[in-house]
Parts: structure tokens; sequence; C-alpha cells
């Protein structure tokens, strides 16, 4: 699959295979997960675990994904992006989220890798997706990425400054 911007080649978007997405998602432990909520669709970032093919993070029962996210369709996301050199991957899981109950469950994914939240709070909730859908993308850019970065620098300054005539925006109390 080839990405186009304007009538030039901008970048080559190639499919991951099963083996790459999940040699991925074992490598990471921080990710983003998307569920909805009746105030509509939220997007968290957390910490997880990859246990028995399925992805695991901890959260309070209290929380909008404890609340929500349990036992609903939800994808997961995780990436990586270098800016300078116009490259990256990304790799999605959609599934159903589900309630890790069983305390000897719990205890074998303590003691295989035990998702670390970064987030302040006790976390005692376990949920876990078990993916129906996997799959990811790898882009690299076939333009020089100096003379893009020269490019978008220039762009963002012409962004930055006013328009001939015009005052610059301020910002505070009128």
């Amino acid at each position: 699959m080839e990405v186009a911007e304007g009538n030039e080649m901008s970048g080559v978007a190639m499919e991951l295979t099963t083996e790459e997405c999940l040699d991925r998602l074992c490598g990471g432990n921080i990710g983003r997960l998307a569920f909805s909520t009746p105030g509509g669709l939220r997007l968290v970032p957390l910490n997880y675990a990859v246990f028995t093919g399925s992805i695991v993070v901890r959260t309070s029962s209290y929380s909008e994904l404890g609340t929500y996210g349990a036992d609903s369709q939800v994808a997961f996301e995780i990436d990586e992006i270098d800016t300078e050199q116009e490259t990256g991957w990304s790799v999605v899981a959609v599934g159903r989220l589900e309630r890790v109950v069983e305390a000897s469950e719990i205890q074998r994914i303590r003691d295989a890798w035990d998702p670390e939240p970064w987030a302040a709070g006790a976390r005692h909730l376990y949920l876990r997706l078990r993916w129906g859908e996997l799959s990811g993308r790898r882009l690299r850019t076939t333009a020089v990425p100096a003379q893009r970065s020269a490019q978008r620098s220039a762009q963002r300054s012409a962004q930055r400054s006013p328009e001939p005539g015009t005052k610059p925006a301020t910002r505070g109390i009128a």
C-alpha cells in the first residue's frame, strides 16, 4: 500500500505480518485503549502485559475503563514513531475486553509479567483483551528526511508569522 501526498509519493506503508505484530506487542509495555462510554469514545494510555495470547491491563473498578470498558468491544494500539527519519509502525488489536476474576488466573498473570501501572492509586481490576483482529503497518518515507525537515520548519515559521497588516494574536485577559 502506498500513501500519496499531493502528486508526490511521500512514503510507503507496508502491512506487518501477524508474527511481526506479536513481536512488537511482546516488546512493549505502554499502549492506548479505545472504548465507548455514555459520554462518547475514550482513548486512554496505559501499561500492559502480554499473557497467554492476550493483552492484560490493570485499572480501578471505579474508573471509566473499569466501568464501561469491561465486557465490551475495544481497540488497543501501540506504535513507535521517528519523526526525524519519518518512519514508524503501529499495531492494533480489536476484541472483547473481559474481567479476570479467578484468583488463580490473576496469580498466574502476576507470576509471569504483572502490568505495572504508572498512575497512582490502587489498580486491582485486571482486564484481558483476547483479540479477534490483530493488524499492523510500517511506514517509511521515500523522501530525504533532512530535506523534508527543513520544509516543515519553514512551514511552521510561516504559520507562526502574522499576515502582513494584521496584529499578532495575544493571549490573556483583555
